[in-house]
């Protein structure tokens, strides 16, 4: 079974390499093949960014709380 499950990882690793090594680094041809990877990365930048904004206003709601804990602790 670690076997087969050895030759599976290497034939998946060598699919990766190969279609990486096709599309290069260039994010032109990227985008050509994979139209859909640039309003992608704008999703998940933004989606990034909505997530610290809401736990950088989080932590300042409760930074208060969170000292005044610690001082507790203390």
């Amino acid at each position: 079974m670690e076997w087969i499950a050895e030759q599976v990882m290497n034939l998946l690793d060598m699919i990766n390499g190969s279609v990486l090594g096709a599309l290069g680094c260039n994010m032109n041809t990227f985008t050509r093949y994979f139209p859909a990877a640039e309003t992608m990365h704008g999703i998940f930048v933004g989606l990034k960014l909505t997530f610290r904004t809401i736990l950088f206003m989080g932590l300042v709601f409760f930074s208060q709380d969170i000292v005044n804990h610690r001082r507790d602790a203390l």
